[in-house]
């Protein structure tokens, strides 16, 4: 994908993709629409600028840092929004964990009907089935 790859090939959901589509900016006095219909303008953004666009909130906001990341891409100023530790020990971890990790990060981004409490449990039990489909 490049920076003129329209956004709907990113395949957000329809939330996130009408937030882009209706970006606007406050500037001498006025609204401005601004539509951020390709990646490149999207990436160009941070998530500051993001977050002050109407009907775009975190969980939308979560979505399309994580599906930006699948693709290698981040947005503006991203690494100084988090904190992100020097090291990350990963003598501990194995295939499951990293599974498991990725599965936490979907339904973190996704609409779905996990209880907070049980979303490490839930994430395992995706994990395990699919460490099972990787042996068949």
């Amino acid at each position: 994908m490049n920076k003129n790859t329209h956004i709907f090939e990113l395949e957000l959901s329809t939330r996130a993709n009408n937030a882009l589509l209706s970006y606007s900016i406050y500037e001498n006095g006025t609204w401005k629409h601004e539509p951020l219909d390709t990646i490149g303008k999207v990436i160009e953004k941070s998530e500051n600028d993001l977050l002050k666009t109407p009907n775009l909130g975190r969980k939308s906001l979560n979505e399309i840092i994580y599906t930006l990341d699948v693709h290698g891409l981040k947005l503006a100023n991203y690494k100084e929004n988090i904190k992100i530790p020097k090291k990350i020990p990963m003598r501990d971890l194995d295939l499951r964990d990293y599974f498991a990790a990725k599965a936490m990060q979907g339904f973190l981004t996704e609409d779905c009907d996990v209880i907070f409490d049980s979303l490490a449990h839930e994430s395992y039990r995706v994990a395990d089935e699919m460490m099972k489909a990787r042996k068949k």
